[in-house]
């Protein structure tokens, strides 16, 4: 059942994980524990790669505080990365969190890794029913990447209006990518407030307030399921202020803000599971939530039209962004 668990994997991080093999024979298995159990033990295994993903989506939104002139614009792609914490590379299994699943030979709680932890986490978990083992399956393996960052991309376009604000917009309509079928869809303001306050107007530095909101959905079609598809969506919102200096082709920029967000995943579709008289439908649906200040510094250099930026964002999932934009003002 690779593709069950690649549904998974896939659309958090847009193709950049690798997929976690597990056997059709040893899903069927570990779903005899029960729908809640799945859930439950699931929800522990992908939240690093659920909330770095919404993370990263929250990203990127500007490497400038100084607002287009009116009709000015700008294009840029790039991409962020969320740092997974390593205290998340594992999640601690509590026995009294599951019914009918237990950790082979161990009476207490255990550590299993996460999507990030460990190839071979060398843990068997026991399905019981009626008190007895009625079945066992390997613990989920790590991805075994060679970095811990969920990265997410970023595609924008933005367009200055008169009276020192810029309108953002983030748009990829939907497109299949190896099977995954992405859309993206955000949308941002970001206005000068420095020439509203008196003292401030002719200070050599710019400064404006930002407010953008983004969205992704994406689905991975099971074809060896009953209208088995695993769908992904991940909404966020940014608020940030934002200030910036340039100096000859170098523009430094930093900012202070809040995100929040939500991301979902779901595993649609029918499965035959041994010892269950009816069909297992739609037997996964995990939601995850964030939100925290954060604060970020970069670098923007302008090489006429062309611009490259970087930037370093400072949160409960540190990210790195870096982009190429072009922009005319």
């Amino acid at each position: 059942m690779k593709k069950l668990f690649a549904a998974v994997a896939i659309p958090l991080s847009l193709l950049s994980f690798s997929a976690f093999s597990q056997s059709r024979s040893d899903i069927e298995t570990l779903l005899q524990s029960g729908v809640a159990d799945v859930n439950t033990y699931l929800n522990h295994y992908v939240q690093p790669a659920a909330q770095g993903f919404a993370y990263s989506m929250g990203a990127g939104w500007a490497s400038t505080a100084k607002t287009h002139k009116a009709w000015g614009f700008d294009l840029n792609i790039g991409i962020s990365a969320a740092a997974v914490p390593s205290r998340m590379e594992n999640f601690i299994f509590d026995p009294s969190q599951y019914n009918n699943l237990r950790v082979s030979g161990e009476t207490g709680t255990t550590e299993l890794p996460t999507l990030f932890g460990t190839e071979n986490p060398g843990k068997t978990l026991e399905i019981y029913e009626n008190g007895m083992v009625a079945g066992q399956v390997s613990a989920l393996p790590g991805a075994g990447l060679p970095m811990n960052y969920v990265p997410a991309p970023v595609l924008q376009a933005g367009l200055g209006l008169p009276f020192g604000t810029d309108v953002k917009v983030r748009f990829l309509p939907n497109t299949r990518i190896e099977g995954v079928e992405v859309g993206i869809l955000g949308g941002g303001i970001q206005h000068d407030i420095k020439q509203h306050i008196p003292g401030l107007r002719k200070l050599p530095f710019h400064m404006s307030a930002l407010v953008a909101f983004n969205s992704l959905t994406a689905g991975y079609a099971l074809e060896e399921i009953t209208a088995g598809r695993g769908e992904l969506h991940v909404n966020t919102w940014t608020y940030q202020l934002l200030l910036s200096k340039k100096l000859s082709v170098f523009t430094f920029y930093g900012s202070a803000g809040y995100i929040s967000g939500t991301s979902d995943f779901d595993l649609l579709g029918t499965y035959n599971v041994s010892n269950f008289t009816d069909p297992i439908v739609d037997p996964i649906s995990l939601r995850y939530a964030v939100a925290g200040a954060m604060g970020n510094l970069g670098m923007r250099i302008d090489l006429g039209p062309i611009f490259l930026n970087a930037d370093y964002t400072f949160q409960e999932f540190n990210i790195l962004t870096a982009g190429l934009g072009f922009s005319i003002r």
